[in-house]
């Protein structure tokens, strides 16, 4: 006899013969690269197997485990949110917000001071597996503005916005819920061809995440479901500067724009799962600094002679945005009376900008419609906008 086959795919043995008439059995834990891991489940690997001796279930499903695919697909399942749903969430629909301060047309005639604007947004995103997690965001919102004149300075006004989001990794069926409540001041202003803004938010965040574990020992299922909930608070500044510039009917529209967010997260503690997939989370805090730089081609389907008229305009838009600073926290996690582990997210990525859009209105009334998207993390992250813009 030359091996041992009857031992968890977790561990690898060899016979020892070289004393006479003794034959001796060494059994070792394989290591990450050789169980193929990724660099999550391998920071997870062994916090998990400690916490399972709690819990046979658990425990059996990882030492029944046959293959790479069956045990990365059980570690996946035990791993908190950390790479990187949680802010593309938090930051996408306020990013979609800010779009309305370079809009290319503002409400046609002003009747006072004040002016009012409401719009929805909408987004969807995923990233893969990669060296982390998965996960495939959603999310829907809606916000509104009012805002006086300064005269020749521009004008000048406050925010509030509801957003609510999504975020489900398909390998177990995690979802993370959130609700984002954000209120801002911003300041626009207009001169001919010109057109500038300035914004800052700050935003509170409830998160309420739903972990699942599922697996089979000896035929029988073994299922743990673990609930948490947390609290975050997101701070964001913009400013942007575009040139509308027109010839005839065509136009070209050239905007820079830059935006920093910081995300704060607040630590949670897990129920309903049992000890060996109960976590206990640590707080962290996530930023991005990025600039964008595009360019619209329009064309003015119906054209305004003179204020009041109605127009119509449609713009196909492309350009870069490039994260200048900023990181993913990392999630420094613990199973009850575990040692703690850490898991450090993938970098976000830089990437092409592209969308269409479509405005159209009259005597006081803009309506803005627009698709977008957006190259992250190796995938097309999408969004659309409907903006409503009056004035009286």
């Amino acid at each position: 006899m030359t091996s041992v086959n009857s031992i968890p795919f977790l561990f690898d043995s060899s016979l020892v013969t070289t004393t006479p008439n003794e034959v001796s059995v060494t059994i070792r834990q394989k290591t990450a690269s050789e169980l193929g891991l990724n660099a999550s489940e391998g920071s997870v690997l062994n916090a998990v197997l400690g916490a399972a001796d709690s819990d046979q279930g658990v425990a059996g499903v990882f030492l029944g485990a046959s293959n790479s695919t069956e045990l990365r697909t059980s570690l996946q399942q035990m791993l908190p949110d950390h790479s990187g749903g949680a802010f593309e969430t938090a930051t996408k629909g306020s990013r979609l917000t800010n779009k309305i301060f370079t809009d290319p047309e503002a409400p046609v005639i002003q009747r006072g001071a004040l002016g009012f604007w409401l719009q929805q947004v909408a987004w969807g995103s995923s990233k893969s597996i990669g060296a982390t997690s998965s996960y495939d965001v959603s999310g829907w919102g809606a916000s509104g503005g009012v805002e006086t004149s300064l005269g020749s300075f521009g004008n000048v006004g406050g925010s509030l916005a509801y957003l609510a989001g999504r975020d489900k990794r398909d390998v177990a069926n995690d979802e993370l819920v959130s609700s984002q409540y954000e209120g801002g001041v911003y300041w626009r202003g207009t001169w001919g061809p010109i057109r500038a803004y300035a914004r800052g938010t700050l935003g509170r965040l409830d998160f309420d995440g739903t972990r699942f574990f599922s697996g089979v020992v000896n035929g029988q299922t073994v299922t743990r479901e673990a609930q948490g909930e947390w609290k975050g608070t997101l701070y964001s500044v913009a400013a942007g500067v575009s040139y509308d510039a027109r010839f005839g009917n065509f136009s070209i529209r050239p905007t820079a724009t830059i935006e920093h967010f910081s995300l704060s997260e607040k630590g949670y503690t897990e129920t309903g799962g049992g000890t060996a997939f109960d976590l206990i989370v640590d707080s962290r805090k996530s930023d991005e600094t990025a600039a964008s730089g595009t360019v619209a081609l329009g064309y003015e389907i119906v054209r305004a002679r003179e204020a009041g008229d109605g127009f119509l305009r449609v713009e196909l838009e492309g350009g870069h945005r490039q994260i200048l600073s900023g990181k993913l926290g990392a999630t420094t996690a613990h199973f009850a009376n575990g040692t703690p582990f850490t898991l450090t997210p993938e970098d976000r990525t830089s990437g092409w900008l592209a969308g269409f859009r479509l405005t159209g209105g009259g005597d006081g009334l803009a309506v803005t419609g627009e698709l977008n998207a957006e190259d992250q993390q190796d995938k097309v992250s999408l969004g659309g906008r409907l903006g409503l813009q009056f004035s009286f």
